[in-house]
């Protein structure tokens, strides 16, 4: 055996012993009666994790040695357990003792028992309830579900209140694919109340982050097209900035590489990034994006019909994640740029197939076009501000 494998063997056995001992420290604390202890005991067993061999019935009992101690989080972990399973009477037992421990996880996910009517009468007063102290004790996905309860009962009103608090949370614990189609849906909402420009603002944040582009949202795409329609290009032109004021509020704060690197605001909705962040941004972007360059150097290779329509597929794909960083206006006019184009790819493709692929990319060009040049703009004038003073 060679020196290196020797090494290796060496550290991954003393690894093994390492977490031989873990395992035997916790369960030894778990068996002196740590509630804390048996919580975790059980959970590893049953799901197989951290080393623990899997073993459902021996975490289960783990959980309810814990329980019957008192411990909220092993009720809503045996809630869970059996919510999974669809044994649903036995979910909500557990569900109401984490509920009362004032656990939100356990007042969560039984109002959604309540709403759906699972193992318990549904009751949308109780429902609310829960939702109302699951929020108090710092739950982050009440306010959505008091969104979804509200809809369910026909209250537009706090429907579009609780789903914009949801929204406007420091961290919502949701990927950013489900916040288009919450755009879309507060986009009816301001339909319905006539309220157009915040319609045509939460259309446009839909859109440009993708909602639109599934066949399944034709109505609700119809619908924003109705909307652009009363307004005029000067008006949808200047709500430009409270699109891109709003997209950076959902989307680009919480990205990751903006959160570890310095960028300055040079007007609401227009940032850049300062020493020479640029460049690192474009190694970031690349290396995340890095299938989908590949992918579009492939489709360049060949001038047949799918080749063509996957190439601008992938460029359009591109353009989203460049636009995931809309606010910073150099990787929103790139975004623009891989638009430009995928319609130019697009348009002289006579299929009817595409048309709707067609559309969703045109609109979107018109978006980001608007924020583009609302950014510029601003850009310049911060520019010359600066070079004044």
């Amino acid at each position: 055996m060679s020196r290196a494998a020797k090494r290796l063997f060496f550290f991954s056995l003393m690894f093994l012993v390492a977490c031989s001992s873990t395992q035997s420290t916790l369960i030894s604390s778990a068996d002196s009666g740590d509630i804390e202890s048996q919580v975790e005991v059980g959970i590893n067993y049953y799901f197989g994790k951290n080393g623990f061999e899997e073993d459902k019935v021996k975490g289960e009992e783990y959980l309810i040695i814990a329980y019957e101690q008192g411990s909220a989080a092993a009720a809503f972990n045996l809630g869970s357990i059996n919510q999974k399973t669809e044994k649903y009477e036995i979910a909500a037992k557990y569900y109401k003792t984490a509920a009362d421990l004032g656990d939100f996880r356990g007042q969560d996910n039984l109002a959604i028992l309540y709403m759906q009517g699972f193992g318990v009468e549904k009751d949308f007063i109780k429902a609310e309830q829960l939702l109302l102290k699951a929020l108090d004790n710092g739950s982050k996905i009440s306010n959505r579900l008091l969104g979804i309860l509200y809809k369910e009962q026909s209250n537009s009103d706090k429907q579009l209140q609780y789903n914009l608090a949801f929204l406007n949370q420091d961290y919502t614990g949701w990927d950013k694919e489900k916040i288009g189609p919450l755009a879309s849906e507060l986009m009816v909402l301001y339909k319905q109340k006539d309220q157009q420009e915040q319609a045509y603002v939460w259309g446009a944040l839909a859109t440009i982050m993708g909602a639109y582009d599934s066949p399944a949202r034709q109505d609700e795409r119809e619908l924003f097209e109705e909307v652009t329609g009363t307004l005029s290009e000067d008006k949808r032109k200047e709500l430009a900035k409270s699109i891109v004021t709003e997209h950076y509020d959902l989307i680009d704060r919480h990205q990751y590489f903006l959160k570890r690197n310095e960028y300055k605001q040079l007007a609401p909705g227009v940032y850049e990034f300062a020493n020479r962040g640029d460049l690192k941004f474009i190694g970031y972007f690349m290396h995340k994006n890095k299938e989908q360059v590949q992918a579009i150097n492939y489709f360049k290779t060949k001038d047949t019909y799918d080749f063509k329509v996957n190439l601008a597929i992938n460029k359009i794909i591109l353009a989203r994640s460049y636009g995931d960083f809309s606010a910073l206006y150099l990787q929103n006019s790139l975004a623009k740029s891989q638009l430009e184009e995928a319609i130019s790819i697009l348009d002289p493709l006579d299929n009817d197939s595409l048309s709707t692929l067609k559309e969703t990319t045109s609109r979107k060009l018109t978006i980001l076009t608007d924020i583009y040049e609302y950014q510029f703009a601003e850009a310049k004038r911060a520019r010359n501000e600066n070079k004044k003073s």
